[in-house]
């Protein structure tokens, strides 16, 4: 027998017959696939208040997620101050980037928000900030075209 994508072929030679089996349709991958949004896509603020970002984060995949890394890095003139769901951690790193973590499960369907995060500024400053699901706990078998969302940041 070998294997042709996700269908298995089978030859059986019986008395010179040959017969073939072979599947219709193939299997479905079985993976965990995550989309992350952020909400609303522009914030407009006044220096020195905060404009709140709202994280969704989800498995559309047919498979449980576990562990979820996000991060984004947070533009010069800009302050992110994070405050996660029960579950998750967040800290400012040395980049400085904003790093949420879980160890938690998500499940095939599920939504979760991670994080609520107040964007601000003390002077004017126009600045997109990228939220992604890159780091330690990303699968690399999921489709990496939703993994991201960017707000746009406008303090005046």
């Amino acid at each position: 027998m070998r294997r042709i994508g996700s269908v298995l072929l089978g030859t059986l030679l019986l008395g010179g017959v040959c017969t073939a089996t072979v599947g219709t349709a193939a299997a479905a991958e079985r993976r965990a696939d995550v989309k992350l949004t952020a909400a609303p896509s522009t914030v407009e603020v006044p220096a020195g208040k905060p404009g709140t970002v709202k994280l969704t984060y989800s498995n559309i995949g047919n498979v449980p997620k576990v562990g979820s890394s996000i991060t984004a890095p947070i533009p010069k003139g800009l302050t992110a101050t994070a405050r996660p769901a029960p579950g998750w951690t967040c800290h400012i790193d040395d980049w400085p980037s904003l790093v949420c973590d879980t160890d938690g499960k998500l499940d095939p369907g599920a939504v979760v928000v991670p994080a609520e995060v107040d964007l601000s500024a003390a002077a004017p400053v126009s600045a997109g900030v990228e939220f992604g699901t890159l780091g330690f706990y990303r699968d690399p078998t999921e489709n990496p075209a939703d993994n991201y969302s960017t707000v746009q940041v406008r303090v005046s």
